[in-house]
């Protein structure tokens, strides 16, 4: 499971949202990059694709 600290830590390396904390869609995020690393994929690259799902 990725932890909300995890997923912030990812969105802020990537430089994918400016003030993560704030951002509202932080929670769909967590949970989708949960769901995807439990299917294997790394905490980076499961971050960066929901977060790409949820900004379409």
């Amino acid at each position: 499971m990725a932890s909300k600290s995890e997923v912030v830590a990812s969105l802020k390396k990537q430089r994918l949202v400016d003030d993560p904390e704030s951002w509202m869609k932080l929670a769909t995020l967590i949970a989708c990059t949960s769901v995807k690393v439990k299917e294997g994929k790394s905490l980076d690259s499961a971050v960066y694709d929901c977060y790409k799902e949820i900004n379409k």
